[in-house]
């Protein structure tokens, strides 16, 4: 939740609350960013919580993905590797996987314990949608141009590939058993999948 700004010596602030949690996200800036000497929830924040809940991960147009106690608000630490704005995250189900892509048109695997670098998978557009399988053995990305891909997660081998005749896909989604793989975009349709497949099952 975003609380109502307050001011700080002529400055105007803001906190976001998760669980109760207070996490101070600085001060905001004419282009829409935040800016703090502390910790920080940076930019258009998109956030994640690890399967225990232990563990919420940010990300936004800093570039940057951070990691946060999700009991006390502290920062644990801070991933910058990306080379432009993180527009997802996810977590692996039941896992240590921490999930990320944005507009350098790549997905990047970490340890969300550690902050070690698993892997990167690079694409051909911008990448805005991601979401473990509920096995969490492999990851759906869609991308700007509609196009789902389902990667093994071990090896980073694509297993199916997706062309959705729709906009720019802005979220995916897995049920819980597995077997349906829904798709939304810009174009305001949804569209379910077999990820086993690739045939559209209905939208």
């Amino acid at each position: 939740m975003l609380w109502p700004s307050r001011q700080t010596g002529g400055q105007s602030r803001r906190q976001v609350s998760v669980r109760g949690i207070t996490f101070d996200s600085g001060t905001f800036l004419q282009d829409g960013c935040w800016s703090s000497s502390k910790d920080t929830l940076t930019g258009s924040v998109q956030s994640a919580f690890s399967a225990d809940g232990r563990v919420l991960a940010s990300a936004g147009s800093d570039w940057t993905i951070r990691t946060w106690n999700a009991a006390t608000g502290e920062q644990l630490r801070v991933l910058n590797v990306h080379g432009n704005t993180v527009r997802q995250i996810a977590f692996q189900p039941r896992g240590e996987v921490l999930a990320s892509a944005g507009n350098d048109m790549t997905v990047r695997l970490w340890n969300a314990g550690t902050g070690e670098a698993l892997a990167v998978w690079r694409g051909t557009t911008k990448i805005a949608a991601l979401a473990f399988a509920p096995d969490g053995l492999s990851l759906a990305s869609g991308d700007t141009n509609g196009v789902v891909l389902i990667r093994d997660l071990t090896t980073g081998d694509p297993i199916h590939t997706f062309h959705s005749d729709d906009a720019e896909l802005t979220c995916l989604a897995f049920a819980p058993d597995g077997r349906t793989l829904a798709s939304a975009a810009l174009g305001r349709v949804i569209h379910l999948w077999d990820p086993m497949t690739a045939l559209e099952l209905r939208r």
